[in-house]
């Protein structure tokens, strides 16, 4: 009897130990998000949400602990970014994960999503620390990062492979803009376009691979009395932005494998913010400082005007106080998105990466833009990384114009906004949102108007950014987000496939209830308005054949859209109604 029991207690013992067991590894993969900050908070909140009540478990961290690598052959290039990731607990114990779909989301850049979704082998995501950060508005209390969620997303030091990408851009717009990094300078991209290659000269990849990763680095340098490289860290992963070759149809450039095939889910439409440091009274900090017209922001942008009085309608005053710029790494979403909505559009035929000597020789992109004999002098300084090429990469430029100012390049939205929030005079722009702009005060940063058009608020008051801690995030209506009148926006989307569709979607679904108390973007459903979809130079798809289409209701979307026209959806139908197409009035561009 005694020999029973002790057999019996036995089996009762490694049969608990099978079910724990069990529960400890019957944890899955769900989506693993890489690309734009624009929803990483709004996803959070839907993944948090997604769990059933009591269950739901959420760790972030804004440190170097998440990692995202280019596994493609001859690679192997490294790129970090703050992350969260969602599980569900037992018996409401975070560090005891039960089964359910395991959520990751590491905010980058768009363009550095889509080309880790479409690459193949697709990039991979490693966990090489657990610190824990700050909690998410909306999705509850962060806890420590249990060991076996840990493990099962670093799969034995291999990491987990990236199946869905959040970006600003479509998807043929993120393909152009790394295609056209890789252009030479003063050479066409794609053919018969306006549109010149910006020639980042090639680097060697960790791997060998010495054709298809190139490079964009930020500034470090003093602007007024505040010293850029102050918003780096040491060894400083930020400073460098790698842009490296892919393909959204037929073979992967680097390794020949094939594309993976992919869906693009809306979720909302997004306004840039014009932002400037008010702390200067005589400067961007005064009165009259409430509004740049488009034509001017893109002089701005491109170096050709440099003052604060350039900026305000006045009288000419030989008093001037200049205006440090900050622009963001010419593959970023939000640098796409701004490029061609003002200085890069058909109206203006500049671009954000010209440089002073614009304002001295005619004609759309002058071609000794990027001659180091004409300005490298001006664009490369002795402080920033090597270039050869002498073209300014990091841009780093200084204007002798009777008030001195720069033009400074910045690595992510965190960064711009940092920026301007501790430069003198400074002068940028980011994509809206609650998280992107959480530091604001009054004191540190105000919005400004574009076309006297507020992108936020029906009617422009002071500039304050509205934040959870000053009671404005109710003012927040995208009045002139909705009826097109902001010239300086874009839709948000996921890209992903099969499966991880699925659980796209119902994520986006459960956005939607956050709004009310984070108004980030306009809802898809809710936006009357859509732009004219186009096929870039030099950019081949697949979806709808290859040919443009707006994405009306009951019609695939294709082609790029960043800058693209504006049409009311009654517009569009009404132009498919005549027409007899279904794809909308394609080819327009502002």
């Amino acid at each position: 009897m005694k020999s029973k029991n002790l057999f019996m207690i036995a089996v009762a013992a490694v049969l608990a130990f099978a079910a724990a067991n069990v529960n400890l590894h019957a944890q899955s993969i769900g989506v693993i998000i890489d690309g734009s900050s624009a929803i990483w908070q709004e996803l959070a909140q839907a993944s948090y949400a997604s769990y059933p009540a009591g269950t739901a478990c959420i760790w972030t961290t804004s440190g170097n602990e998440v990692t995202v690598t280019d596994t493609r052959a001859g690679m192997g290039e490294l790129d970090y970014g703050a992350a969260w990731v969602t599980w569900a607990a037992t018996g409401g114990t975070c560090g005891t994960p039960t089964a359910g779909n395991v959520n990751l989301y590491v905010k980058t850049d768009s363009v550095l999503g889509d080309r880790c979704y479409f690459s193949n082998p697709a990039c991979s995501v490693l966990i090489n620390g657990t610190t824990t950060g700050s909690s998410i508005p909306g999705a509850g209390t962060v806890s420590a990062l249990p060991t076996a969620i840990e493990n099962l997303i670093n799969n034995s030091g291999s990491g987990t492979p990236v199946n869905a990408a959040a970006t600003d851009i479509r998807p043929e717009d993120a393909l152009f803009a790394t295609n056209r990094a890789f252009t030479a300078c003063n050479t066409t991209v794609g053919g018969s376009t306006n549109y010149l290659g910006l020639g980042l000269p090639a680097v060697t990849a960790p791997n060998g691979n010495t054709t298809a990763l190139a490079q964009v680095s930020a500034s470090q340098q003093t602007v007024g009395t505040y010293n850029l490289s102050g918003l780096y860290t040491t060894p400083n992963p930020y400073s460098t932005f790698n842009i490296a070759k892919f393909a959204i149809s037929g073979t992967d450039p680097v390794t020949g494998n094939a594309v993976p095939a992919y869906t693009v889910t809306e979720v909302g439409a997004q306004p840039i913010l014009v932002i400037v440091n008010p702390t200067d009274a005589s400067g961007t900090g005064g009165l009259n400082v409430t509004n740049v017209d488009r034509a001017v922001l893109a002089g701005v942008l491109d170096g050709t005007y440099g003052a604060v009085t350039d900026i305000v309608p006045q009288a000419y005053s030989a008093t001037e106080v200049g205006l440090n710029v900050f622009l963001r790494e010419p593959v970023s979403g939000t640098y796409n998105t701004m490029e061609y909505a003002i200085p890069n559009n058909i109206e203006n035929q500049s671009s954000q990466d010209i440089g002073l000597a614009a304002a001295a020789t005619t004609g759309p992109f002058p071609p000794d833009y990027c001659n180091a004999g004409v300005w490298g002098t001006l664009l490369a300084k002795s402080s920033d990384s090597a270039d050869a090429s002498g073209v300014g990469n990091p841009l780093s430029e200084t204007d002798t114009h009777t008030a001195t100012s720069t033009r400074s390049r910045v690595i992510g939205t965190s960064q711009v906004v940092k920026a301007v929030e501790n430069a003198k005079d400074g002068f940028g722009y980011a994509f809206w949102s609650q998280p992107n702009f959480s530091s604001a005060t009054p004191g540190n940063v105000k919005y400004i108007t574009v076309d006297g058009i507020d992108p936020l608020q029906e009617v422009w008051q002071d500039g304050e950014v509205p934040t959870t801690g000053n009671g404005l995030l109710g003012n927040v209506s995208f009045s002139h987000i909705k009826d097109g009148t902001y010239p300086i926006w874009s839709f948000v989307r996921m890209v992903s496939t099969g499966a991880t569709t699925t659980i796209v979607t119902n994520l986006v679904s459960n956005i939607t209830a956050e709004l009310e108390s984070y108004p980030d973007f306009v809802p898809v459903a809710s936006m009357p308005i859509v732009r004219s979809h186009f096929t870039p130079p030099g950019v081949t798809y697949t979806v709808n054949g290859g040919n443009p289409s707006n994405g009306d209701v009951g019609h695939v979307e294709a082609g790029g859209d960043v800058g693209g026209a504006v049409y009311s959806l009654q517009a569009d139908k009404d132009y498919n109604n005549d027409s007899g197409t279904g794809n909308g009035n394609v080819g327009h561009r502002q």
